[in-house]
């Protein structure tokens, strides 16, 4: 969950160089409602924006996750991001 680290907050380009080395960057789906520490949101924008996700998840720790992966999934479906 790149989205949750203060390198990547300040610097997408910190994912930019991860995706470059071979990794790949899965969000979570609360991003959407803000994530867990509520500054999650624009940076996680930001790395849909360029491409660099490849996946979506849920932590499914409690339902209202279940509802950000709903939400999440159905405004970045068409970008071809895998959802689990």
């Amino acid at each position: 969950h790149p989205e949750r680290y203060r390198a990547v907050q300040k610097d997408v380009s910190v994912a930019e160089r991860l995706v470059d080395m071979g990794c790949k960057l899965q969000a979570s789906a609360d991003f959407i409602a803000g994530g867990r520490f509520g500054r999650e949101k624009k940076p996680a924008q930001r790395l849909f924006d360029q491409n660099l996700y490849s996946f979506i998840a849920s932590d499914a720790h409690n339902v209202g996750h279940y509802d950000c992966l709903a939400k999440a999934r159905a405004k970045f479906s068409v970008r071809g991001a895998h959802f689990r």
